[in-house]
């Protein structure tokens, strides 16, 4: 992303925090990238985002 953002506190359950560690490093991806990526789904798949901005995410096909 690029750009300094907010900095959140987050706790994860013991399970959650191995399963991250481990798809971070497979993907050899910080966790941060994972995390806001994640989030960026989530609003998605709740409608928060517009298509424009789900367009640039690639969280939805392009109309050819």
């Amino acid at each position: 992303m690029g750009v300094r953002g907010k900095n959140i506190p987050v706790t994860l359950d013991e399970e959650t925090w191995r399963i991250l560690k481990k798809l971070c490093r497979l993907r050899g991806e910080p966790m941060s990238v994972f995390i806001r990526r994640a989030v960026r789904k989530e609003m998605a798949r709740l409608g928060a985002l517009d298509d424009e901005t789900k367009q640039a995410l690639e969280l939805v096909k392009t109309q050819t």
